[in-house]
């Protein structure tokens, strides 16, 4: 009764509309409880829209000997190096022309979204304008990657956000918000592929990450609840040297991480920039759900790149 008597009809509202799988933001509630509840919240939900689950499902299976790599789950990401990730170079090199004359302080004195922030750029794509010829698109539908993210799955993911990501240095000595340890509260699993479109090494604010089982052992032994940042200390008084890891690398590099599973951070930019592009897939039940490209998802499509454009 607490809970109906805090957020009213707007809670009774968006639980509904989160179980019926057309959430786009359970109005503070849902996303931030303890991993008990939303695990629980999530099977309710594949219940509820089970139909969808199990196309999801077998589209995943029929098409799982196309993955060209793995992803470890007990890892929750993977690094490639330049070159290894056939295709990427068109991607990269097409980001990179159009930051060559893009106006940083122009997009800075523009940027509206409340997810901005000072040290790190986004929303430089609007997903509203792209087409199935974009190189993110094409990147992201391509049969051996999209199969490699659906074994991770286990059922074909819907591709929700991409965009290009600039992280600048900052004057402040006080790390905040993604600069320090979190995992992302959108969903209880999720992939993202960065893209690295400048050399990245620690001057640059790399990702570093923490992997999937071991993060797991910190959320319970720490309580952890998502929305929440976690300073160093607390995070070092549980892992060993080496557990946590920076995505760095040339230009060139690839890496897919579970930005929900992991424990991670990034953009700690200290003299260099970091410009990146990133594909993101999310499950059919994510916390903050919205498919902004199921108006591609036309019946001339296989049905992996259908479901994962995110048609029903």
């Amino acid at each position: 009764m607490n809970v109906i008597a805090k957020y009213g009809k707007s809670f009774l509202g968006d639980t509904v509309n989160y179980l019926l799988g057309r959430s786009s933001h359970p109005n503070g509630y849902l996303p931030f409880q303890p991993e008990p509840v939303r695990e629980l919240m999530n099977r309710v939900a594949g219940m509820f829209n089970r139909g969808e689950m199990e196309k999801r499902v077998n589209a995943a299976r029929e098409n799982a000997s196309r993955a060209g790599f793995e992803i470890p789950r007990d890892d929750g990401f993977k690094v490639f190096p330049p070159g290894g990730l056939a295709g990427a170079d068109e991607l990269i090199g097409s980001i990179t022309k159009r930051m060559e004359t893009e106006d940083i302080a122009a997009h800075m004195a523009n940027s509206k979204n409340p997810y901005s922030k000072d040290y790190l750029l986004m929303y430089f794509v609007d997903r509203k304008t792209l087409e199935l010829d974009s190189p993110f698109l094409k990147l992201a539908l391509r049969d051996d990657i999209l199969a490699a993210v659906s074994n991770y799955f286990g059922f074909v993911p819907i591709v929700n956000y991409v965009d290009i990501w600039y992280s600048r240095p900052n004057e402040s000595t006080q790390f905040k918000g993604s600069q320090l340890y979190h995992c992302d509260w959108e969903d209880l699993t999720k992939m993202r592929i960065f893209l690295f479109c400048n050399d990245v090494d620690g001057q640059s604010g790399p990702l570093t990450a923490i992997s999937a089982k071991k993060s797991k052992e910190i959320r319970d032994a720490i309580d952890y609840r998502w929305g929440t940042r976690v300073g160093d200390d607390a995070i070092n008084a549980h892992i060993k040297e080496g557990e946590a890891i920076p995505l760095a690398g040339p230009k060139g590099t690839v890496g897919f991480a579970d930005a929900s599973r992991c424990f991670h951070y990034g953009s700690r930019v200290q003299t260099k920039i970091r410009i990146m592009g990133m594909i993101h897939y999310i499950t059919p039940f994510a916390f903050d759900l919205k498919r902004p490209f199921a108006r591609l998802a036309h019946s001339g499509l296989p049905e992996m790149q259908r479901l994962a454009l995110g048609a029903r």
